[in-house]
């Protein structure tokens, strides 16, 4: 959205016609234009040529004005003029940097902070009644599952992120690939076969699932648990297959995946 400047002056001094409009957004005339619209608040005009000027009144002689106060009008003129200007500015700038990122760019803003553990952005993502499908149910889970993800490393990539919905909701499938630190200590290095399934609309997520199909580390550090600290196996798994992310569970998440680590 242009912003029409000499609309703006010409609201802001109603004294102001189009010719001086002319001269203001001329060349070199700003000075011009100034002294005009002073001498117009003073009750004088500056097209009057010498020889029309009213003959002086008669009777003592009047005392001046300081020279200062002309000075002093155009500098708060020039000021309101420069006040003008930067507002029509900062409107444009506000148009132009107000842009809703794309269903594409809010999933791959997940998946960065969830790759950096940054709970605050992941959450701000999502619509506080959005659906998950994961360890987190709910968007107020996120910062506990974060917290697991950051006591054994977890690290997720980006392999390709396509949109297969336009919506909306807009549908985003992401695959991946995610290792951490029980698979770098078996050597497995970074594991394909994820994705993250994202339904989108109004600038937030809506729903989010995420498919994991495999995960053969898991059954080794589960069953090295089982082995060197068998009474805490309740504490840490929920069933066979749901690790548990309570405080108490989070210590031991990173206590025992040190110990399974060094071993390795």
């Amino acid at each position: 959205m242009s912003v029409d400047i000499e609309a703006r002056v010409k609201r802001a001094n109603p004294l102001t016609d189009d010719k001086q409009l002319d001269q203001l957004f001329g060349e070199n005339t700003l000075d011009r234009f100034l002294l005009d619209v002073l001498a117009k608040q003073e009750g004088r005009m500056t097209d009057i040529k010498p020889d029309q000027q009213p003959a002086p009144a008669q009777g003592p002689p009047q005392k001046t004005a300081p020279t200062e106060r002309p000075k002093l009008r155009i500098g708060v003129a020039v000021t309101a003029f420069i006040v003008v200007i930067a507002v029509g500015i900062g409107l444009v700038y506000s148009q132009q940097t107000d842009v809703v990122a794309s269903p594409i760019e809010i999933s791959e803003s997940y998946i960065s902070a969830r790759d950096s553990w940054d709970s605050e952005t992941a959450v701000a993502l999502f619509a506080q009644d959005a659906a998950m499908a994961d360890l987190a149910t709910t968007p107020r889970e996120i910062p506990t599952q974060f917290d697991w993800f950051r006591a054994t490393d977890w690290r997720w990539t980006v392999e390709e992120c396509n949109q297969t919905n336009s919506g909306p909701p807009a549908e985003v499938t992401c695959t991946y690939t995610y290792e951490n630190a029980w698979t770098r200590a078996l050597g497995h290095g970074p594991t394909e076969g994820g994705s993250f399934v994202f339904l989108i609309a109004d600038g937030k997520i809506q729903e989010f699932t995420n498919n994991l199909r495999d995960f053969p580390a898991w059954d080794v550090f589960a069953a090295w648990v089982a082995v060197n600290h068998y009474p805490d196996l309740v504490v840490l798994i929920d069933g066979c297959c749901t690790p548990r992310i309570t405080p108490e569970a989070i210590v031991l998440w990173e206590q025992y995946t040190d110990e399974f680590v060094a071993e390795q």
